[in-house]
């Protein structure tokens, strides 16, 4: 059985040398922030950095040339979540420097859906089969 619970909202930013891997983890940081001073509700916040130097080929000695962080939450308000979309605005303008939003436009939430299982009795329903000609 699959149910609707809660909304997920996610959104993406690069982030460009110098110090690229700490800039994603200070961007995922300042996202949570923000949420809880604001007091949007999350059941899960989820962050992580992914793509480090897949567009340069590592010239920068020892450093990431860039680096890709993906911030989402699971919250069950619709309404947080769009509050939660509106704080990525917050990162080209006010958080670490030299980024590039991955995300077209505000993130938005989207239904989540979970599962169940379920077992039925097979007397609960009566077969049909219908054949028709394309």
């Amino acid at each position: 059985m699959h149910y609707r619970d809660g909304y997920t909202v996610r959104g993406s930013a690069v982030y460009s040398n110098p110090d690229a891997e700490r800039k994603a983890d200070r961007a995922a940081t300042f996202l949570r922030t923000q949420a809880d001073e604001r007091g949007i509700e999350y059941d899960r916040f989820h962050a992580e950095k992914f793509g480090v130097d897949t567009l340069h080929d590592g010239v920068a000695k020892g450093e990431s040339e860039e680096v890709a962080a993906r911030v989402a939450i699971e919250t069950p308000s619709e309404s947080d979540g769009y509050e939660f979309g509106k704080l990525f605005a917050n990162l080209g303008l006010g958080g670490p420097p030299a980024v590039t939003l991955l995300t077209p436009g505000r993130p938005r939430p989207r239904p989540k859906l979970a599962y169940h299982p379920v077992l039925v009795p097979k007397e609960a329903f009566d077969p049909l089969v219908e054949v028709s000609e394309a």
